[in-house]
């Protein structure tokens, strides 16, 4: 069995990409919330905002694990928006529904024994593994909230099946540090 805890990047600056003073407070209160498990593999974006955030929860685990960064966590768009997508976007959204998809396959697949592995990704990516996990038709994520440094789990098992054990989990954030943005 595979545990899949998948955390959204903390709060950050639209301009610098960084993580601001909110989202790493955000970062270090799921750090906290994060110490309960035992952690096999640290998965992370390559984007700067879930660096951040992954070596954050990464210090405050005290976790001697590397960071395997991949482009293939990196933030996208997977389908279009109704109403704001232009035709000629399609072709980047086909590709990045794409990308999603092999991320999904590579992390989300049956394990030898037992695995707990902590995905930092971003909001987008975290609602389409959702949307593969329940089978459901891939344009659902727009219908899904998803908050800055929430936690969701998928278990994938020995079968391939996967079950989504928990969505956008925020409880262990007080309420000053609760952001969708």
């Amino acid at each position: 069995m595979r545990k899949l805890i998948l955390v959204r990047h903390g709060q950050y600056d639209l301009l610098t990409g960084r993580l601001t003073a909110l989202g790493r407070r955000q970062a270090a209160a799921t750090a906290h919330a994060l110490r309960e498990y035992e952690f096999d593999a640290i998965h992370c974006s390559t984007m700067f905002r879930a660096q951040q955030t992954a070596s954050i929860l990464k210090r405050g685990l005290r976790s001697p694990l590397k960071l395997k960064r991949s482009l293939l966590l990196s933030e996208a768009l997977p389908t279009p928006i109704p109403g704001l997508t232009t035709r000629a976007e399609l072709p980047e959204l086909r590709d990045n529904l794409s990308r999603m998809r092999r991320a999904h396959a590579r992390l989300a697949r049956p394990a030898r024994g037992e695995r707990t592995e902590l995905i930092v990704a971003h909001g987008n990516l975290i609602r389409l593994f959702v949307c593969l996990a329940l089978d459901v038709k891939v344009v659902a994520w727009l219908k899904m909230r998803i908050d800055n440094a929430s936690i969701s789990s998928l278990i994938v098992g020995d079968d391939a099946q996967e079950v989504l054990s928990s969505f956008n989990q925020t409880q262990h954030l007080p309420k000053e540090l609760r952001t969708a943005g």
